[in-house]
């Protein structure tokens, strides 16, 4: 059987370039998770596509088997993820901070 060298690597296959950092690394360890990372990191563009599209069928899937309970579950999993969001975008900028005080200091400087 022919190897088809148009086609992009797998995901398996994707290589990790050295210079990663270690906590990167230890997410492309893992196994399934780890595999989708590192192919949407490093490999094909259209690799994200392809990997939303997986998350939609396995929600729809989810749905259609449990029912209502698999939305409440993944609702309760996005939970921790917003919280975060949250507090990433209101924590206070100092270098906002910094340029005020740059700003008044100058417009002393005119006055």
């Amino acid at each position: 059987m022919a190897k088809a060298d148009h086609l992009p690597p797998m995901s398996i296959l994707t290589p990790i370039p050295p210079a990663t950092p270690p906590l990167q690394r230890a997410l492309f360890s893992i196994p399934i998770l780890g595999w989708f990372a590192r192919d949407i990191a490093f490999g094909d563009p259209d690799n994200l596509y392809y990997f939303l599209i997986i998350l939609l069928t396995a929600t729809v899937l989810s749905v259609m088997t449990w029912g209502l309970p698999a939305l409440v579950v993944k609702a309760l999993l996005y939970v921790p993820v917003h919280v975060v969001l949250m507090v990433a975008l209101s924590w206070p900028y100092p270098a906002r901070s910094a340029r005020a005080s740059h700003s008044s200091s100058a417009a002393e400087r005119v006055a």
